[in-house]
């Protein structure tokens, strides 16, 4: 089971959620706001087990009846909801199982739980249809949303929340997490820190040689097509045709690189997520610091643009064709 101690980076929220438990005086709803990988889940997850914990203090104890409970997934006083499957809405079918459950009468644990992973996948009517348990919740029920950020919720959802912005975790806490609580070997943990984007999800899956393997191919084949290695850009374009996961991953990868090379152009104080790949030629050599900002924000509209439904082999072409006229 987590502890509070397994979790890393995010100080200023976990206290904040421990004196909530540890007092009995939570708000009867929160969103956690933060990209995939940051820890917002496991946080929330680890939080409505404190409160449905019977121990007098340091919740949760991970040992008594409700823990057990908790962690076998069997507490009736604890519900977790999401999409039913990858990409799909949570529906207002889903929500009004929720308030169903809700009616019923509490088993005696101390506080009712309602978690709600990727809330931004609720459709207009769900959120509308959740409105109403935020403005009346039952008594001694904390809700818990989960979203990558607030935008994707209707104001009025928003407005009932208290909400916890999750940041990025420092290389340096990552390594030291890494190393201490998976048994990561020094160098591995500092490659996989430096390149995680301080996500400690990702920076767990790049311990896995596979994994990181995998990425290091990619970021190779990206570093080909940002220097205008025609080869490159084809391999690039038919792995992510119709590949919608494949583009995210190569989108990320490639505000990555882009980021690096604005560091590097601006000799900032700030360590490239890359220090081992470097571009030497074509157009990220010639553009200074804002240009390079300006195809960041394209890849971020790009970004929001894949979740459409556009094709996505010809959204990353179309973005490589401007790369190489950005410096013309």
């Amino acid at each position: 089971m987590d502890s509070w101690d397994s979790l890393i980076g995010h100080q200023r929220i976990i206290k904040a959620l421990q004196r909530a438990a540890r007092d009995d005086t939570p708000h009867h709803a929160y969103l956690c706001l933060g990209p995939e990988g940051i820890g917002k889940r496991t946080t929330a997850r680890l939080f409505a087990r404190a409160l449905v914990c019977e121990a007098p203090e340091l919740r949760p104890c991970n040992t008594c009846t409700s823990c057990r409970q908790a962690d076998a997934g069997t507490h009736i006083d604890l519900l977790y909801e999401g999409p039913e499957a990858k990409g799909k809405s949570i529906s207002v079918a889903q929500v009004r199982e929720i308030q169903r459950k809700l009616a019923y009468r509490q088993t005696g644990a101390r506080f009712r739980v309602v978690v709600i992973d990727e809330a931004g996948a609720l459709n207009a009517d769900a959120q509308n249809k959740l409105l109403k348990t935020l403005e009346e919740p039952p008594a001694r029920t904390v809700l818990v949303l989960c979203a990558l950020h607030a935008g994707l919720l209707l104001p009025t959802v928003r407005s009932r929340c208290q909400k916890l912005l999750f940041g990025p975790v420092t290389s340096e806490e990552l390594q030291g997490w890494l190393v201490a609580e998976h048994d990561a070997e020094p160098l591995r943990a500092a490659r996989a820190a430096s390149t995680s984007r301080g996500l400690p999800g990702r920076a767990l899956e790049l311990l896995d040689p596979d994994l990181d393997e995998a990425r290091t191919q990619r970021l190779k084949t990206l570093l080909g097509c940002v220097e205008g290695n025609t080869d490159d850009i084809e391999t690039l374009l038919s792995i992510v045709q119709r590949n919608r996961e494949e583009s995210r991953v190569s989108l990320e990868l490639l505000e990555e690189v882009i980021r690096d090379a604005a560091v590097r152009s601006s000799n900032a104080p700030i360590r490239a997520y890359h220090e081992n790949f470097t571009v030497t030629r074509g157009p990220l050599t010639q553009l200074g610091p804002g240009l390079l900002s300006d195809l960041i924000d394209d890849i971020e509209t790009a970004k929001g643009r894949l979740k459409r439904h556009v094709d996505s082999g010809a959204l990353i072409e179309d973005l490589l064709l401007r790369l190489h006229g950005g410096a013309s």
